[in-house]
């Protein structure tokens, strides 16, 4: 099962039964946030998943995100 947090700015992941939790993206830890103002806080909103990649929309911004699935690093916007 996969969420978004938007008054945390994340997005996260676990088990059906809510075991194996874990924080897949963290605005305070992207690559994005460097790149933009800090006064804009996300809000994440719909998330869509493959097998390569998460794409997750952020409200404040006006944008989608992909991001490579699996603990990889690499975010890029569309």
């Amino acid at each position: 099962m996969y969420w978004t947090d938007a008054q945390r700015g994340v997005i996260e992941t676990s088990s059906l039964d809510g075991s194996g939790r874990v924080v897949l993206i963290d605005e305070r830890r992207s690559t994005l946030s460097s790149n933009r103002s800090s006064v804009v806080r996300p809000h994440y909103y719909g998330i869509a998943l493959d097998q390569r990649y998460i794409y997750y929309t952020d409200w404040s911004r006006g944008y989608v995100v992909r991001y490579r699935n699996h603990g990889a690093s690499t975010c890029q916007q569309s």
